[in-house]
């Protein structure tokens, strides 16, 4: 990877639900705490998924930074190698 990468995530877990217009409830409070437990239930399942991503980046980066580092290590001691004899 270069010095600079734009990653983007998206995620298609969404809610589009008019519950008012013009400052009047169009729904009951029983549909809007049935809607607040959605919500909740998919916020978690966001978070659970951000969660995974995130660890198999840091485990991707952190294998390619080990991987570069130990090839960069190989061809140093390569160049002492032939540097002694």
């Amino acid at each position: 990877m270069g010095k600079r990468n734009i990653v983007g995530v998206r995620c298609s877990i969404r809610m589009e639900v008019p519950i008012a217009q013009s400052g009047h409830l169009l729904v009951s409070e029983e549909y809007l705490r049935f809607l607040t437990t959605l919500a909740n239930q998919k916020m978690e399942l966001n978070r659970q998924r951000t969660d995974t991503f995130l660890t198999r980046y840091i485990d991707q980066v952190t294998f390619s930074s080990f991987s570069m580092a130990f090839e960069h290590t190989l061809s140093l001691v390569s160049l002492l190698n032939n540097l002694r004899s």
